[in-house]
């Protein structure tokens, strides 16, 4: 079959990172992938398995020239005839109304900013997770939690849009989520339970059995961007109070990068720690390989967590802040440690004891790269996925011959 991909960008994080793995194992199954997208990005370092079309902002909230643009996407459609569109992160709703009309469609959910107008999903003035469903009540609430712009002419506008393209996706689409945690969000944000389908994500399994880190200076890894919501600064203040002698790697870029090395100078582990910046997505094998442990101290609420199962798939222990869906995939006392949101002394607890237990990490890794295999297998993620697909199809097939 042929689909029809929209996202905002071609390339850029773990998103787009997933759709590039997605593309190849599509391809691999014979099947063709066309992506539209609407925003350049200059770090792509190689080409998608997928015919592209860039209508430059045609996947935003704002879209200069709409009209027009929105023309140039149905002649594509038209021209490329797809089976089915999968929509990605699409903030435009009169291109999901264009897309979801015209095709069977599924949308995946991969962030919140479907169901959020501030798209984090959280309450910043009391650092909780927001429990609220979407409606316009979000813009009141956003003078007592500090959750999204105040102003109403923005605040208001980012609600509309969102409770439009809710409204398209509950007559339309079939919806796909990564954890048990997003299924919960969209079930009390008003989506029938059996148009939402639960397929985790995927990784592969390195090739060959990875070898035990040095224990002359362990590593501690984190991936990410460094953003505040990504708790990067937990990790450092967790580090320093760490009693091992170890060496802390941060592989990521942003615009809380200054800062965090600030926060290391302040805290007199400098000298310890090192920033990578960023890195292609292949160049991170090395860096998993030679790590003792991964940390994955996100404070806002992860969708699902990639980096956890790619460290899992090496044979690493991760630590994680429990929050969001990382506790699909991390088994506490398993494969790692859940560890309360933003307890710097709990995860320098977690982190101490890893460093000082080689036994017991190692055998947290193994256990943790059998699950990857068994749970998280490109596979296993494909046939849930394709069956999705085909019964989609079929769902609106029969739609249009009522009518």
């Amino acid at each position: 079959m042929k689909i029809f991909h929209a996202n905002v960008a071609l390339a850029g994080g773990g998103l787009e990172q997933y759709l590039f793995q997605l593309f190849h194992e599509l391809s691999l199954r014979g099947h063709e992938n066309v992506l539209l997208y609407g925003e350049k990005y200059e770090g792509v370092v190689e080409r998608p398995k997928a015919k592209t079309f860039i209508i430059e902002s045609i996947t935003n909230a704002y879209c200069r020239g709409l009209e027009e643009k929105l023309k140039l996407v149905k002649e594509i459609i038209e021209q490329q005839n797809p089976d089915l569109v999968l929509i990605h992160q699409v903030l435009n709703p009169y291109l999901v109304d264009l897309l979801t009309r015209v095709r069977p469609s599924v949308r995946f959910i991969h962030g919140f900013k479907l169901i959020c107008p501030d798209g984090r999903k959280m309450l910043k003035a009391k650092e909780m997770i927001c429990p609220f469903p979407l409606s316009y009540h979000c813009q009141w609430r956003a003078y007592f939690y500090r959750c999204m712009p105040r102003n109403p002419f923005v605040g208001l506008a980012q609600i509309h849009r969102s409770r439009k393209m809710t409204r398209l996706h509950k007559s339309r689409s079939r919806m796909i989520v990564a954890s048990q945690f997003m299924k919960s969000i969209l079930l009390y944000n008003g989506f029938e339970e059996k148009r939402i389908e639960y397929i985790p994500l995927f990784t592969h399994l390195p090739e060959h059995e990875v070898s035990a880190p040095s224990s002359d200076e362990p590593i501690v890894l984190g991936v990410g961007r460094i953003v505040a919501e990504k708790g990067m600064e937990y990790l450092i203040r967790a580090f320093a109070r760490i009693r091992h002698q170890a060496k802390l790697i941060i592989v990521g870029k942003g615009s809380a990068l200054e800062s965090l090395k600030s926060l290391a100078q302040e805290l007199e582990v400098s000298d310890r720690i090192s920033f990578s910046g960023w890195l292609p997505h292949g160049n991170l094998a090395a860096f998993y390989r030679q790590c003792a442990v991964v940390v994955v101290p996100s404070v806002a609420p992860e969708s699902f967590g990639m980096v956890g199962i790619e460290a899992m798939s090496y044979g690493k222990p991760v630590l994680a802040f429990d929050i969001g869906g990382i506790s699909d995939w991390l088994q506490h006392g398993e494969t790692g440690f859940l560890v309360p949101p933003r307890d710097e002394l709990s995860l320098a607890e977690k982190m101490n004891f890893l460093l000082e237990s080689p036994g017991l990490a190692e055998e947290m890794g193994r256990k943790g790269r059998s699950v990857v295999e068994e749970k998280f297998s490109p596979n296993r993620h494909m046939e849930h996925l394709v069956s999705v697909f085909k019964e989609e199809i079929e769902v609106f097939r029969e739609r249009h011959q009522l009518h």
